[in-house]
């Protein structure tokens, strides 16, 4: 992935990424768990996992959306 987007990916964003598709499984893998911890029958690595994947996703959209302004002094 890293190589493929190489033009495209800021510094960080590989990491990012790590943090949205690895809740994912753990989403799935908590599913089938009998004997999780719960909160409102929900398990808790499920509430951890959906928190992280929304972070993630946001850090990556904001640093992607956000423009960089150069100093008119760096522009010449």
């Amino acid at each position: 992935m890293g190589r493929k987007f190489a033009g495209r990916l800021k510094e960080g964003d590989l990491f990012l990424a790590y943090l949205v598709w690895y809740p994912l499984g753990r989403l799935w893998v908590e599913a089938l768990r009998p004997d999780a911890w719960r909160i409102d029958n929900i398990p808790t690595a499920q509430i951890i996992s959906l928190a992280l994947i929304v972070v993630a996703t946001v850090l990556l959209v904001v640093r992607h959306l956000r423009r960089t302004t150069l100093n008119p002094a760096e522009s010449n």
